[in-house]
């Protein structure tokens, strides 16, 4: 019996492997740690998003619709009263571990985060210069848990939406 296939073969896979890995599945490097989210969320802004259509209330957004960092989302919003041309929508948003997180949006667009509990969490939002694409970016600091994000009302029908977290190394009270 030869051992010739084989090795080489396994060889090949294992280079494969190697090259899958999820690190730089985009052309650059995902850094929990980066100091510049925005250059992130910038990069981020050119893919092509995942469409998702929100909530009209927030007792309707029962699934996480936002799960993924590094993904570009389009929101479809709801409008609020028939032919009031005001937009207004909810998603679920669920954190595994305690983050600043930053939340980018290509409009100028009221945005509320909220707990499990209905409490409105403190967002402070700064407007976006490093690209043309996201014009807002809304901070707030987060523990885990599951949180009602809140979009609007605004004029447009839709918003695409970047999220990043960075690291939350502070403890709280």
């Amino acid at each position: 019996m030869t051992w010739i296939f084989p090795f080489p073969a396994a060889l090949l896979f294992l280079i494969v492997l190697t090259g899958c890995g999820d690190a730089d599945h985009d052309g650059h490097q995902h850094d929990s740690e980066s100091p510049d989210a925005t250059e992130e969320a910038c990069l981020h802004a050119q893919d092509t998003p995942t469409l998702i259509n929100a909530a009209a209330s927030p007792e309707e957004a029962l699934t996480p619709d936002i799960e993924q960092g590094h993904t570009l989302y389009e929101i479809s919003l709801p409008e609020s009263t028939s032919h009031s041309g005001q937009y207004t929508g909810y998603l679920r948003y669920d954190r595994t571990e305690p983050a600043d997180v930053l939340l980018f949006t290509s409009s100028v667009i009221d945005v509320a985060v909220l707990d499990s509990t209905g409490a409105e969490q403190v967002v402070s939002t700064t407007a976006v210069d490093a690209c043309a694409e996201l014009l807002q970016s809304h901070r707030v600091a987060l523990e885990a848990g599951s949180y009602t994000l809140s979009f609007g009302p605004g004029s447009e029908p839709t918003v695409s939406i970047l999220i990043e977290a960075e690291s939350h190394d502070h403890a709280h009270e």
